[in-house]
């Protein structure tokens, strides 16, 4: 059996240490980093293709790190709360609506709701640990 730990920054197999050979180690974390970067970009909501975009992975033979590079994904994912936004560099806030421009000192955002876009690839990732490693032990034992 194969203990596999797990966090929110990525994967960490470092508990296997000698355990099985480091090809089969780097291959496991290297097919799991890959289906966490398919799944979520997959699941990633898209509006403009900047948070979809910036979603990076990195390898090496112990750990896989799948995570989006722009500020707001934390936004995206963990959602909002209700807040006021006030204007900063200027004395009224300004943008377009359908019925034309508005200008305004205080706008009372609703907040957002969460998209756990992150903790679901990662859940999934996780619940095939076991089946990936199989796939791998079998190709390289032959069983």
């Amino acid at each position: 059996m194969i203990t596999v730990s797990l966090r929110r920054s990525g994967l960490d197999i470092r508990v296997l240490g000698g355990k099985v050979g480091k090809e089969m180690r780097a291959k496991l974390v290297q097919m799991l980093t890959d289906h966490a970067y398919e799944l979520m970009s997959q699941k990633a909501p898209v509006r403009t293709g900047a948070l979809r975009a910036s979603i990076t992975k990195t390898v090496s033979a112990t750990k896989g790190s799948v995570e989006p590079t722009v500020p707001y994904a934390v936004y995206v994912s963990e959602g909002t709360r209700p807040h006021e936004i006030r204007p900063v560099n200027a004395s009224c806030l300004a943008f377009n609506t359908l019925g034309g421009f508005v200008f305004t000192r205080l706008v009372r955002h609703p907040g957002t709701r969460p998209n756990p876009y992150i903790a679901e690839a990662f859940a999934i990732v996780e619940q095939e640990v076991e089946d990936v490693w199989n796939q791998i032990w079998s190709e390289e034992v032959g069983a």
